[in-house]
Formats: structure tokens, sequence, C-alpha cells
């Protein structure tokens, strides 16, 4: 690289760390100008581009040729004889030594990007030497004087230049510059050396060229096999040599056409991950021949939109691979075109393939994607007379599609029931395991289980299918649609047909599925209700703890670690009650959420005999709740005439009119009497028993009550307290939270 003005003194260490494969760059002393040698690996290609002041250089395997080419004339001027190089913008010439020759060479720079000459012109006196920009010339005799003009680089000789139409060239003639075509990365037909007939003899000479080389030429032979191998379809050869060049020189390795012809092999050798690696280099981004491995990569991850509309762009390429090669090629490419409703190019790929003498397994595969064209085209007999012909193919693979095809389109028409159609896949995950195929079978029974709301088949099989793939959209489709069921089964109501201890056992299995923020906490609040429902405390329990802990804040959090805390007293935990509101205790809590974590706590401490300071809790608290609760304590307590003063707050001051008493009532009531029994408190059970004995008689505890309520006349209240001493606690307070979960869900109860 030669400019004609000088760059920053750390120009060749800023280029050395910026670029290391081509390292090491060496400055060559100039005055007033820069000359840069890269150690770019031969088949890399600078292009040059300006944007005001700055010129880009971008190295990368591409044609040897400039994108323009000088035109150089012959002409007579004023001193004589003079060959003409017609250029822009050339501010200065340079003469400087080659490095290593020692040959004198005169250098004009100039400003226009990729124009130079695309090979050795030899004139008598000198030779224009190749160049991807700009003009080079090597003087070859004494008295050479090249000069500048506006338009040309003007060489002529002290005495008399020797020219002739002959030995002046130029491309073209006439003063323009010529536009030169780039090659391809691959040029398959050059690489083959000849027929099949000379495979031996050629092979035997690359190899020995492979041995008697060392070094970068060790390399570059050895990149000569690999192609050779490639282009006769010895896809396995030409990965191997192509293995050994990446382990032993990297400069090659870096090349992109490197890159496409070892990407190119991994993806012919099955090896997808690796292909997509190394396709994926950012030294092949918008290369027209890389684009179409990328196509088949998205193929064979059954992305079929960017896939057939990779292969519409390349399908000009592929006409020059080995028939192995091109065959597979065109297999892919017809079926995404029969993948995105393009019958018609799917058509003629397949007739390519045919009328190039395929392989029996090939014609198999062809057979097959003509079943599936004619079944898109309307014609299901057809197909289905196809793929019954192929069902017990030697070819493994189409054998299984075959089945498979016919399975489907069974149900879909209903000669096939869900049930003996999902038997007939079961069976055909084991026709053909580990690819593609085995995805589409487990994608398809996931949505046929989840169909029969076989959820745990559906989620399974859906599982499996995703981790074959896990990179491509369709693996994230199948990721998607377990969210779906998943979501379904919980919050959706899906899976109400679920026992429940298998619905909280799917749901452990598959929770990563749970979906974050509001929609996730409703599934799980869904889930805990069913399993409270039907008395799965302790599953219940451990869900909300799981929930608390891990993904609620603020109020919310409160909220369900008051769930929490009834859960663990029901469970006959107070312990554990108190451990979840000391977890969840949160500032700043609405007035509902904040009594009734006071009553919960106080229902705990009582039941680990901490009576006196759970009374002290809710002492001044006369909620309803709060009355209830106190009621409870100081039964259990024994204080009989502090429980009478309380259970009288939860009945009516006197008896309802025009309508009976209800249940809770009515057991108010007899819970009364009997507290008053037990306090001897004679006054108090007279006043009950003239208000309510009307009322009582005709409920169903009318005996009991007037039972407890003769004994006031007949003075015998001791003897019927002795009988009552070992009366069971009133337990108001947990009695109404659970006749509340009788008619309402959990989650309804804050």
């Amino acid at each position: 690289l030669v400019f004609d003005r000088e760059g920053p003194e750390n120009l060749a260490k800023a280029i050395e760390n910026m670029a290391p494969q081509f390292a090491p760059v060496d400055i060559l002393p100039l005055a007033g100008a820069t000359v840069l040698r890269l150690s770019a690996p031969v088949t890399q290609v600078p292009r040059m581009s300006k944007d005001e002041n700055t010129w880009t250089v971008d190295i990368r395997r591409r044609s040897p040729l400039p994108v323009q080419a000088i035109s150089n004339v012959l002409g007579k001027g004023k001193e004589g004889p003079e060959v003409k190089f017609l250029v822009k913008s050339v501010s200065r010439l340079l003469s400087l030594s080659h490095p290593e020759l020692g040959d004198r060479l005169i250098v004009a720079p100039i400003g226009e990007p990729n124009l130079g000459s695309a090979k050795i012109d030899e004139f008598p006196q000198f030779r224009a030497l190749p160049s991807y920009q700009g003009v080079v010339l090597q003087p070859t005799a004494e008295g050479l004087v090249v000069a500048l003009t506006p338009r040309a680089v003007v060489v002529r000789s002290r005495d008399e230049l020797i020219v002739s139409d002959d030995t002046a060239r130029s491309l073209p003639r006439g003063g323009e510059s010529a536009s030169i075509p780039p090659i391809k990365m691959l040029d398959l037909e050059a690489d083959r050396l000849g027929s099949d007939e000379d495979y031996l003899r050629n092979l035997q000479g690359l190899q020995r060229t492979v041995v008697e080389t060392t070094g970068i030429q060790q390399g570059l032979a050895r990149l000569d096999l690999a192609r050779f191998f490639f282009s006769h379809g010895r896809i396995a050869e030409a990965t191997g040599m192509l293995n050994l060049i990446a382990q032993e020189n990297r400069r090659l390795s870096d090349d992109p056409a490197f890159k496409l012809l070892l990407g190119a092999s991994q993806f012919l050798s099955d090896k997808f991950d690796d292909a997509q690696k190394t396709l994926s280099s950012t030294a092949l981004a918008g290369e027209w021949e890389a684009n179409l491995w990328q196509a088949a990569l998205a193929a064979s991850g059954q992305d079929w939109g960017p896939a057939a509309i990779g292969f519409s762009e390349t399908l000009p390429l592929i006409e020059s691979f080995p028939s192995n090669v091109r065959n597979k090629l065109f297999l892919l490419a017809a079926e995404a075109d029969l993948q995105v409703g393009d019958t018609g190019a799917a058509s003629l790929l397949l007739g390519k393939i045919l009328s190039s003498e395929p392989t029996e397994f090939e014609t198999a595969q062809v057979d097959f994607l003509e079943g599936q064209r004619l079944l898109q085209d309307g014609q299901p007999e057809e197909a289905k007379a196809i793929w019954k012909g192929l069902k017990y193919n030697r070819h493994r693979p189409t054998s299984a599609r075959a089945r498979h095809a016919l399975a489907k389109l069974g149900i879909e028409e209903g000669t096939l029931t869900q049930k003996e159609g999902i038997e007939q896949l079961e069976q055909l995950r084991f026709a053909w395991r580990g690819d593609k195929f085995e995805f589409a079978i487990l994608s398809e029974l996931g949505d046929r289980y989840a169909d029969e709301q076989d959820f745990r088949k559906s989620l399974h099989s859906l599982r499996q299918a995703a981790s074959y793939f896990p990179h491509s959209e369709r693996a994230d489709n199948v990721a998607r649609r377990m969210k779906e069921i998943f979501e379904g089964m919980y919050i959706d109501d899906g899976g109400r047909r679920i026992p429940p201890l298998s619905s909280i056992a799917l749901y452990e299995e598959f929770k990563e599925l749970t979906p974050l923020g509001e929609k996730g906490d409703m599934m799980i609040a869904k889930l805990a209700d069913r399993l409270v429902d039907v008395d799965l405390l302790e599953q219940a329990g451990n869900l909300l703890d799981e929930q608390v802990e891990f993904r609620l804040e603020g109020e919310e959090k409160a909220r369900v670690g008051n769930r929490l805390s009834l859960i663990r007293l029901l469970e006959g935990d107070p312990e554990m009650s108190l451990a979840a509101l000391d977890k969840t205790n949160v500032d700043n809590l609405s007035k509902e959420l904040t009594q009734q974590r006071l009553h919960l706590r106080a229902r705990a401490l009582a039941e680990l005999d901490k009576k006196d300071e759970a009374l002290q809790l809710i002492a001044s608290d006369e909620s309803l709740d709060a009355i209830r609760l106190k009621s409870d304590i100081l039964w259990d307590m024994r204080r009989w005439d502090d429980a009478g003063k309380m259970l009288g707050k939860l009945i009516p001051a006197s008896p309802p009119e025009g309508r009976p008493l209800n249940e809770e009532e009515s057991q108010g009531v007899i819970n009364l009497a009997i507290a008053q029994t037990m306090a001897g408190d004679n006054e108090g059970l007279k006043l009950l028993r003239d208000s309510y004995k009307t009322i009582m008689s005709d409920g169903p505890q009318g005996d009991t009550f007037k039972l407890l309520t003769s004994s006031v006349d007949s003075g015998s209240v001791t003897s019927i307290a002795d009988e009552l001493k070992q009366v069971s606690q009133v337990q108001a307070f947990m009695k109404q939270y659970r006749d509340r979960l009788k008619s309402s869900p959990l989650s309804k109860i804050n």
C-alpha cells in the first residue's frame, strides 16, 4: 500500500493490533510518503473506498483483478513516442526500491478507488505491473522519463521510446476504463482438474505437491487438494483436509473462501452447528455463495421462509456442484418451495433431479415431495397412492415420512380416529430418530395430546421436540406452544379434569413455563385454590411459600403471605403460620390487610399457648372477626364470663322477625348458653331463654337449648355445668374461614 503523504508513526502497530492475521506489517522508508507491506493471505484481495479524506482498505477473498482496468494508449507527443496511462487525481510520482528484489519502482497513487492494472504489460524499456489501484512502473532500461498530466501518467524516453502496435497493449484502447466482473470463491469446474477419468492421476499429483512443499505453500497445496475433493463430491476427504489446514495454518483458515468451503463441507457432513458457526463469520457477510449454504441451514432447521428466499436467489450456483451435492440442495430447495406454497417452483426442481440420473434413494425422496405437491394441488388420492408405495421403501427416512403423511391425512379426513392417529405417530417416533423428522412427529404429538387433554404427554412431547433444535425458529414456536398449553391448564381452567394431585405434580415438573408478572401469579393462585378446595393444604402451602419467596414484592407479597398463614393454621401448624407472616412483612399496607395479619398472628399465638399475648394483640379491635377470635381464645381459657360477653356480641340483641335463625346464629345462641351455664350466670341465661325460647324451639337445636335453659328454674345449673366440663373449643374464627373456603376460593379471602 503506497500513499502520497506521511501517515502516523504507530500505523503499523495499529494495523497489527486491529488485524493480527496481517502481521507482520512493515513500513518502508520513503520521504513524504507512506509505504506499507502487509502479510495478507495470498487468496485475499484489497478493495479501496474513500470518504472525504479517509481511505478504507477492505481485504477479503474476491476476484484477483481490479474492479476497473486502467487503459494505456500508444501515442506520439512533441518529444516522440509515448505511452499514456489514463488516470485522474494523481498528485505526485513516488520512486522506491522493491524491498526484496531491489528493483526501482515508480508509483503513481491515484484518488479513483479500485482503478488498477489487471496484468503485466511488457514494453521494451519498462513494465506496467499489476495493481489493485494506481499505476506501478518498473523501468528495465536507462533514460526512462515518467511525467504527470491532468489526465494521465505519461512514459517517455530521453532517447526514444520503443513502442509498436504489438507492444502497446490496452485494456481497452481509447481511454475508457473497463469493468471486470468478480469471480466466484468456489470455481468447482476449475477445481475438478478435468474429467473423472483423470481423477486418480490428478489426485496423485496434488498429494505429491503437498508432500514436496512446506509452510504457506504446503497450506495452499492442501487447500487445492481440499477443493479437488469437494468438487468431486468427496466431502469427508475435503473436510479432513480443511480441518488439518485450520489446525496448522491460521492465515489460510481466516480466508473467506476457506471458511465457505469448510462451512459447506460441515453442512454436507450433517454437522449443522459447526456449519452455522463457520458460515456466520463476518468474513462471509453479504457473500452470494455463502447465502446458498445459509439457505440450506435454514431448511435443515425447518425455517422454510428464509430457506425458500435464500434458494431462490442462489439457484444458479447449485448447477455447478457434483451430482450428490447438487441433488441434495435441489431437494431442500424443492421442499422449501412446497412449505411456502410454491408448487410450481418445486415441480421444476424435482424435474431437474429426475433428469440427472438420480440414485434410488434420491428418487424416493423426489417421489415423496411429488406426493406433497399433488396434495397441495388438490389431488389427495394421487398423493396417497405415491405415499403408500413408499411405506416400505429401502430409504428409511422417506419410508417414515410417507407413513407420517398418510397418518396425518387419515386424521384430517376422518378415516383414522384421533386415538388411532396418535398410536401411529408414537410408532413413527422410533422409525427414524434424531433429526427434523422426529422433531415434526414430536411437535404434532404435542398438539394432538393437548387436543385430547393429556397435558402431561403433550408437554413431554413438545419439550423433547424443542431439545432437538434448540436454536431454530421452530424450536421457539414449540416453546411458545408449551407456554400456551401450560397457561391454558391453570389460567383458563383447561386442566380442570386433571386430578389436583396430578395438577400440582405437573406444575412442579414444568414450572419453568410459568409466565412472569401478574399472569403467572394468577396461575399460581388458581392452582392453590384448587388444592385447598380438595384439602391438599400442604401442597398449596408449599406452592404459595415458593411464590412469596421468589416472585412477589410489596402489598401483593403480604396478601399472599396472609393466605399462606391461614393454610398453615388449617394444617394445624401455628409456627409455620407465624413464619409466613414474618417473611412477608411489608410497610404501608392497607387497613384490611394489616387487620387480617393481626388476627392470623393472634390465632397462631393462641394455638402456641400464648393466649394472653394473643388477646393483648387484638384487645382494642372491635371488628367481627376480632370478636370471634377473642371468644375462641377466652372459651379455650375457660374464662366463661368473658367468653359469654364476646359471644353475646355475635348474636342479634333480639331475635329477628319474620325468619328463622340461620345456622351461625343458632349455634351462637347455644354457645352463649353454654358459656353462661359454665359461668353460673343465671340471670343472663334467663334473659337468653326468655328472648330466644320461641324461635329456638322451632329450630334443629331446640332440645339442646331447652336442656341448657331449663336448669335456671330447677336450680340444677351446677350439675349441667359438670356435664359440660369437657366441652371443646368453639373456634368461631377458624370456622368462619372454613365456611368461606367452602363457598369461594382461597384467593378471595383478601
